[in-house]
């Protein structure tokens, strides 16, 4: 009898007495003797109802329960976005829409667009986070840098407006609203993301706060009718960056 022969008695190990061809090959074998070794006592303990055919403890299985599964990826993505569409009804209940009133069609669509595609991808990136085995179709860190190049360079080339006004204290009112924003944001994002599977916590603490900077940035632009290029850099983009950073200590903190 050769080993691959000896294969086809393996699953009675400990079960059903082997032939005396098996037994002999067992005795001058060491490789199949040792694995009949390790197979024998899983064996006995799925004969005796210990073990499923699976392997996985009876007890075990006997306390699952069906679960709800998780959305499509679409469907994530969606709903990662909702504490988004909360803070700028928030922001536009509290503060306005001055920023998108004084903006021209074309710096419109660049700037929220640009804002828009960086929320986008932050959902998505989300969602493949939160659901297991899954892989990105889409290159997410390029794309978020294009679009942030994006809002920089129409920033930088057509807020050129200057105003008799202290913008210090605008700039300091335009923080503190962004971080109000990205705060409200980040709860919402968290609480909802609970659904998931958390496969890398500070790996999705991180990628909400990319979408409450996102969100922070959105009503910022929404509101803020200062079309000056170091305003929004010194405020608006401020917010952004201590969202990020905030996130990504919470991240390591909780991870």
């Amino acid at each position: 009898m050769t080993c691959q022969d000896m294969n086809a008695y393996l699953d009675l190990a400990g079960i059903a007495p082997l032939p005396v061809e098996a037994q002999a090959h067992l005795a001058q074998c060491s490789r199949c003797r040792d694995l009949y070794a390790r197979i024998r006592p899983m064996q006995q303990s799925i004969d005796r109802g210990q073990f499923a055919p699976s392997g996985i403890p009876r007890e075990i299985l006997d306390e699952l329960k069906p679960v709800r599964p998780m959305p499509p990826e679409p469907v994530l993505t969606l709903l990662y976005l909702i504490p988004v569409a909360i803070a700028l009804a928030v922001g536009i209940a509290m503060w306005g829409i001055g920023g998108w009133e004084a903006q021209t069609a074309a710096t419109r669509v660049a700037l929220f667009g640009a804002i828009s595609v960086s929320a986008g991808l932050a959902g998505y990136a989300l969602s493949r986070e939160m659901i297991p085995g899954s892989r990105r179709s889409i290159l997410v860190k390029p794309a978020a840098a294009i679009a942030t190049l994006v809002f920089v360079a129409v920033v930088g080339m057509s807020f050129h407006h200057q105003y008799a006004i202290d913008l210090s204290r605008a700039s300091r009112g335009c923080f503190l609203r962004g971080v109000e924003i990205a705060a409200l944001t980040l709860v919402l994002g968290l609480v909802i993301t609970r659904r998931g599977a958390w496969l890398d916590r500070a790996a999705g603490i991180r990628i909400v706060g990319i979408l409450a900077a996102c969100s922070a940035l959105l009503v910022l632009t929404t509101y803020c009718p200062l079309l000056n290029a170091a305003h929004v850099f010194g405020s608006h983009l401020a917010a952004v960056a201590a969202t990020i950073c905030g996130s990504w200590l919470l991240g390591r903190t909780l991870r």
